[in-house]
């Protein structure tokens, strides 16, 4: 395997739970009354400590950035991350830390900036520093309608997108994170 495909990825389970619209309701639901905020954000930091070993944000630079001590004949993977804006139950918070965890770039357009990370234009392909292909690709409409969470994979936009990132990986180049909604 050469490349992935992250749609609608993303890390840190506490954040998760903490930030996403969906998953805040069950969490508000289990808080016992007179829970403060700084006695949940203690939990959530338990909860994080526990569940860090196995976390992607921990393992995604092993995947784009470099060897996970002991794997021989390592070679850097192409990566696209799809993210859906506002989404409601993968937050944008979680799917930003998952790529600046790859040291993946924003491909253009940017629809809203991420800290810490760099743009690149579309189409990108062997962006990164070990020469793979890195990018997180940002959605908001699609036909005229916001996108939610579990429609994006079957959008032609995001089809486009992601057998076209495939089909370049499989020819024996990079992976190509192309704008979808480019007229060129």
């Amino acid at each position: 395997m050469n490349a992935a495909v992250w749609n609608v990825g993303g890390a840190g389970l506490a954040l998760l739970f903490e930030d996403s619209n969906l998953f805040s309701l069950l969490t508000k639901g289990l808080t016992p009354g007179g829970t403060s905020k700084g006695q949940l954000a203690r939990f959530f930091s338990m909860i994080q400590a526990i569940v860090d070993p196995g976390d992607a944000a921990n393992y995604a630079r092993y995947v784009t950035m470099e060897p996970l001590p002991g794997v021989a004949d390592w070679k850097p993977k192409d990566v696209l991350l799809e993210e859906v804006i506002d989404d409601s139950i993968v937050p944008n918070s979680s799917a930003e830390r998952l790529a600046r965890a790859a040291g993946l770039a924003q491909v253009q357009p940017v629809l809203h900036a991420i800290p810490g990370l760099s743009s690149v234009p579309a189409p990108a392909a062997g962006n990164m520093s070990t020469h793979a292909t890195g990018g997180i690709f940002q959605f908001n409409i699609i036909d005229g309608m916001p996108i939610q969470h579990g429609e994006l994979i079957f959008t032609n936009q995001a089809i486009d997108q992601y057998t076209t990132f495939f089909q370049s990986a499989l020819s024996g180049g990079h992976g190509k994170i192309v704008n979808p909604f480019s007229t060129e």
